[in-house]
């Protein structure tokens, strides 16, 4: 049975003909493969991913088949059908001459083929590619694109960027949670192998993003390699988004691979706990609970209604109506926030949507609180009642509670009342007054799905916001050099995680803050002009922050496929294509002749 071979002359003028379809015998072990081929790097990591799975195979194996089938079954698939690509790249770095692709039998059919042909391949021979239409990959007319992106890849593997970032993640992934240890609760080891392995990767895939975003657009201009594919039959426009298809393909790489690691990791850590750690993780972490929270009433609207009907009154007597509105939101908050000691708040959080999933079946409280006693490190009791106000079916939990901490309560059945309200009520029986905040003081949980495929939307969710720092450093390289527009891509990076300050100078409605020992601005002029400015950058960078997956996954949150879209649609499409239009503009209409290269 014949096959396609990828012809090359070795610098001795011998001939080497390598087999252009799938490596089958890679499915077995893929490390042994690579070996036989002397493809070092990619044997080592083959061998380092079925080492680790020997490991936690006989933890997992009984609860994580599918995972650690996928987890198996995944880079045996990668070296199944990029195996040619890579042992023809093999060939090419050792300065071996591309001859092109032949039909025959056997490898050693393919050389004397082309030995008797003075290292030519005769038409006959020749391959005869068909076109497989819509079902194509790449189709026909993004294949220019695609073989962007492919270059892209292989530059990043070329300057060892991936080797580098590899050898952090597994610092971040495995040493890590091996070198710090917790407390041996749920809480504690969430911290650990979720919350602080799962932020070092996003951090560390972040910068590397802009980086290589940055650099191999920039750095191509800089040294006069642009010029050369732009001269070619390709838009400028599918040359940006193969960069992008590029970073994203080595994102989508990494990002699975070390979440993937921090997942099995996490199930095989977890079988060694206590058993009641066990029992307290899978109810509060490794599931996926969705909220509900009582609506908030427009508190301005409040505020207005109140001065609506004092307004003569007011005017009479010549009041501040600015002061006396911000007077009257503070009244609202603090009637809906403060709950009087031996007295009770009442929430009824509306649960219709879900009371199939509610009714009868184990809920979470999760409270929060504020006291006046700022130096006091007492527990603060607390009565929580959970169940229709009229009937028998309540439940009730005491609790010592700490201030300024996230509480969950467990109740073990949840009735609901003949509307789809759950009512709890919360009564302070601590002797002094209690502030349980509107915004992230009270709401309840209860459990919609299951941890694995919550999971992976999280992990889309961190892949849509590297899609975003993937376009502005794209974008800023467009028209400026590496060292600049490396700059101004970690400026804009440095912004988005700065919202605390942005929502402070909002809210203070100042820039520079007040005179000492006055209500004064330092500088009203400054404040008109970037004010306005710094309320845009709050709405936008509220925009992406408003999806957050890993505090979602640490504390056993849905992340629903609803905000999956959302998250798709907001920072990938509309602000990443946003930034897209501002690069494609600018590097479209740049003239690539004036650049000069640094050599």
């Amino acid at each position: 049975m014949a096959g396609t071979f990828q012809v090359f002359r070795e610098s001795d003028g011998r001939f080497r003909a390598i087999s252009a379809g799938p490596a089958w015998l890679a499915l077995p072990l893929s490390w042994a493969w690579a070996l036989r081929h002397r493809l070092w790097l990619r044997a080592a990591l083959f061998l380092v991913v079925d080492g680790l799975l020997a490991l936690l195979m006989p933890a997992l194996l009984p609860t994580q088949p599918i995972a650690i089938g996928l987890a198996l079954l995944a880079p045996r698939l990668v070296a199944l059908f990029r195996g040619p690509e890579w042992l023809a790249t093999a060939q090419e770095d050792l300065g071996h001459e591309y001859l092109g692709r032949i039909v025959a039998a056997r490898n050693s059919d393919a050389v004397a083929l082309v030995a008797r042909n003075d290292g030519r391949i005769p038409q006959e021979s020749k391959p005869r590619h068909t076109d497989a239409g819509f079902f194509a990959f790449p189709p026909p007319s993004m294949q220019q694109l695609w073989a962007i992106a492919r270059l892209t890849v292989r530059a990043a593997f070329r300057y060892r960027l991936v080797i580098v970032l590899m050898a952090l993640l597994v610092g971040a992934v495995v040493v890590l949670p091996v070198v710090i240890k917790h407390d041996e609760t749920a809480a504690g080891f969430t911290q650990i192998l979720l919350t602080y392995t799962l932020g070092i990767i996003t951090a560390l895939l972040s910068m590397v993003t802009l980086w290589l975003a940055c650099g191999t657009l920039a750095r191509d201009i800089d040294d006069c390699h642009m010029q050369v594919v732009a001269a070619k039959p390709i838009p400028r426009w599918q040359i940006w988004v193969g960069k992008w298809v590029g970073i994203m393909v080595l994102n989508a790489i990494l990002l699975g691979t070390s979440t993937g690691a921090v997942y099995l990791l996490m199930q095989w850590r977890a079988t060694q706990l206590p058993p009641q750690v066990q029992e307290a993780l899978h109810n509060n972490v490794l599931t996926a609970r969705a909220s509900a929270r009582e609506p908030i009433a427009d508190i301005d609207e409040r505020a207005e209604k109140i001065l609506r009907a004092r307004l003569s009154e007011l005017q009479a007597k010549g009041v501040n109506l600015d002061e006396f509105r911000a007077q009257a939101r503070e009244v609202i908050k603090a009637k809906d926030q403060v709950v009087p000691a031996d007295h009770f708040r009442r929430f009824r959080p509306n649960l219709r949507h879900a009371a199939d999933r509610v009714e009868g079946q184990p809920i979470f409280v999760r409270l929060k609180f504020h006291t006046p006693e700022l130096s006091a490190k007492r527990p603060y009791e607390l009565e929580i009642i959970v169940g229709p106000a009229e009937g028998a079916k309540r439940e009730t939990a005491f609790r010592s509670l700490a201030a300024e901490a996230q509480h969950e309560i467990q109740f073990d059945h949840a009735t609901l009342d003949p509307d789809g309200s759950l009512t709890v009520d919360i009564a302070n029986r601590s002797g002094v007054p209690l502030l349980i905040p509107l915004d992230d003081g009270f709401e309840v949980l209860y459990r919609e799905g299951g941890f694995g495929l919550n999971y992976i939307r999280a992990c889309l969710v961190l892949f849509s916001w590297l899609g975003l720092l993937a376009a502005i450093g794209l974008s800023a390289a467009s028209f400026l050099s590496f060292p600049v527009a490396a700059f101004l891509a970690t400026t804009v990076l440095i912004l988005g995680l700065s919202t605390g300050t942005l929502k402070s100078v909002v809210e203070d409605r100042t820039v520079l803050g007040f005179q000492h020992d006055s209500t004064e601005r330092v500088n009203p002029a400054v404040d008109a002009l970037m004010l306005p400015i710094f309320q845009v950058l709050l709405k936008v960078v509220s925009l992406v922050q408003q999806f957050s997956p890993i505090d979602a996954v640490s504390s056993g949150r849905s992340v629903t496929w609803t905000e999956l879209c959302q998250a798709v649609g907001i920072v990938v499409i509309l602000l990443g294509g946003m930034f897209a239009a501002i690069g494609i503009f600018a590097f479209t209409r740049r003239e690539l002749a004036t650049a000069q290269s640094n050599h």
